[in-house]
């Protein structure tokens, strides 16, 4: 064991090691490339790419679906705040498309479910009212807009006193009640032979 310690001694060198050298060879690209993008930088192309007009609906669309695989990701949906997203994101809502505003829906719903920070700064901007204005008349919206708007409810409102008090402020508990009211209503007159 001394031998060994002894040799190790006499054969190290006594030199300050120098810091390595940074390469300047490497191209950021290629090392986008091979790791990925950061989750926040394929958030903010994912949205801009939503917001961007000039883009077909379809592109639009898949730009949203992927932002909303990406804010499954608690981490992520909190991110949301940090870096802007929250107004574009209901901003899309006022979209003429139908589909347009079922994918955001479904992109806010998933960011705010579980989720009590995003509730928070969701919350911030009041977005009640216009997700509650999906809700009714029923005629006025698709069915698959009011699903979303009531996914969207849900996980905002989950384990929420101030969302639910917010709710209710806004007459949130009587437009539900209409709601579903309206739905009982359409389906008893589209489907007379199925009631009893």
């Amino acid at each position: 064991m001394q031998s060994l310690l002894r040799w190790s001694i006499e054969n190290s060198s006594n030199d300050v090691a120098s810091p390595p050298t940074r390469r300047t060879d490497l191209d950021p690209g290629i090392i986008d490339a091979i790791l990925g993008k950061p989750d926040s930088e394929q958030m903010k192309e994912a949205l801009a790419k939503a917001q961007d007009a000039s883009l077909d609906e379809s592109a639009r669309l898949t730009a949203l679906d992927d932002l909303e695989m990406l804010v499954e990701n608690i981490d992520n949906a909190n991110d949301l705040e940090k870096l802007g997203m929250w107004e574009p994101l209901q901003d899309l809502l006022a979209s003429p498309s139908d589909e347009m505003k079922v994918q955001a829906l479904w992109v806010i719903g998933t960011a705010v479910q579980n989720n009590p920070a995003a509730q928070k700064a969701y919350l911030a901007i009041d977005p009640l009212p216009t997700i509650l204005s999906y809700l009714s008349p029923l005629d006025s919206s698709s069915q698959k807009l009011r699903s979303k708007a009531i996914y969207t409810l849900s996980g905002l409102l989950k384990h929420n006193a101030a969302a639910i008090a917010q709710f209710e402020a806004v007459g949130g508990w009587d437009t539900l009640r209409d709601a579903f009211s309206g739905t009982v209503s359409y389906l008893i007159s589209s489907h007379p032979s199925t009631c009893v």
